[in-house]
């Protein structure tokens, strides 16, 4: 079965020309709702109070399909789970299921977290942990998953299973650079297995990466673009066989920026999406 997830209102937000005020980010959700998405990743409630306050106020609102997910991520690396701010103002939201977003390349480490790797593989798992634990479904971002396996292919599958051990619900292979090509990303998810798994992929390289290319059968298949380009509209859940349902995107429009009411149309009209069951 597949199972929709949208990033429109947060890397949706990160587009040139795209700046929604609260309520405008409810209309989106409720918009998203009636297309049967199943999970509309709202953004990230630690990152600034207008964040927060388009959590509370979602917290009142009634969705007929959609699931609402709040974003976050991983540990810091001077504390622990329980201590850390992030995971507590996820911990303590209404979202039932929460992303976490964590290092997966080696880049990374030396550069970003500064942490060795098996430090790494420690604040992925004590995360996971943390929220599941706090009955939270989780979703696990594998953040530049393609750079990574290219650079040390056993080191990204470990922080995969690290993830999926902890009590992830799904693992998400994010092509962050948008980099890979079909054949790579296919190569790549095909040695996840038997580990659930997403993908998210973004239009850069000049290829939208059409599920149907880049996707080995055992994966279910969608696409789910953010407004005006694919970067970052996917998340899929695997499926154990192949899924002949799918989710098409339509030829590419403008991406100039029309007011909000364009842009719900054109959410709209852009996708065909399975019917949903009675």
């Amino acid at each position: 079965m597949i199972r929709v997830y949208d990033t429109t209102l947060r890397d949706g937000m990160q587009g040139e020309g795209m700046s929604l005020s609260v309520d405008e980010k409810i209309r989106v959700a409720h918009a998203l709702d009636g297309l049967g998405v199943h999970f509309v990743e709202a953004g990230f409630p630690s990152s600034n109070p207008k964040e927060q306050e388009l959590f509370d106020l979602l917290e009142r609102e009634t969705f007929e399909t959609s699931t609402i997910a709040a974003f976050g991520m991983t540990r810091r690396r001077d504390r622990s789970a329980d201590d850390d701010e992030g995971l507590r103002v996820l911990a303590g939201s209404f979202a039932p299921v929460c992303t976490l977003v964590g290092k997966t390349w080696s880049l990374h480490l030396e550069k970003v977290t500064q942490v060795d790797p098996e430090e790494n593989l420690r604040m992925i798992a004590e995360s996971v942990e943390f929220m599941a634990g706090a009955g939270k479904r989780v979703v696990y971002d594998a953040e530049h998953f393609f750079d990574a396996f290219r650079d040390d292919a056993g080191y990204a599958l470990r922080c995969l299973r690290a993830a999926a051990e902890a009590g992830a619900e799904n693992v998400t292979l994010c092509d962050t650079n948008g980099s890979s090509l079909p054949a790579e990303v296919s190569g790549a998810a095909s040695r996840v297995l038997p580990t659930a798994a997403g993908s998210m992929c973004s239009k850069v390289a000049g290829s939208a990466l059409p599920p149907a290319t880049c996707m080995p059968p055992w994966c279910a298949k969608a696409f789910l673009p953010t407004y005006g380009r694919f970067e970052s509209g996917v998340k899929l859940s695997s499926s154990s066989s192949r899924c002949d349902a799918s989710v098409r995107p339509a030829s590419e429009g403008t991406t100039s920026s029309p007011c909000l009411s364009c842009r719900l149309a054109t959410i709209e009209t852009r996708f065909a999406l399975p019917q949903r069951s009675p």
